[in-house]
């Protein structure tokens, strides 16, 4: 998978979603307040973040635990984390 260095991804910087989405995958589950922490943004930020990444098939809720508590990334969000930004070489 190769990402854009400019792209934004639920209006963050693709870069900074991709750091997210590795240090959420080497703990096996986050929070949104982890997100705040991760991305230095507000709560409600945070929730929006985690809504479209949710959206977009990058994270999904751990099964059980109650609403917007836990969530861990799927295949798709660590096939993110792998992803390349450097530029094509020709």
């Amino acid at each position: 998978m190769h990402i854009e260095a400019t792209a934004v991804l639920a209006g963050q910087p693709i870069l900074a979603i991709r750091k997210l989405l590795k240090r959420v995958g080497s703990r096996e589950q986050c929070s949104p307040e982890f997100i705040e922490q991760v991305l230095d943004v507000d709560a409600a930020t945070a929730m929006e973040v985690l809504r479209m990444l949710n959206e977009h098939g990058y994270v999904e809720q751990v099964p059980g635990d109650s609403p917007d508590e836990w969530w861990r990334t799927t295949v798709k969000g660590n096939a993110l984390t792998q992803a390349s930004a450097a530029p094509a070489v020709t």
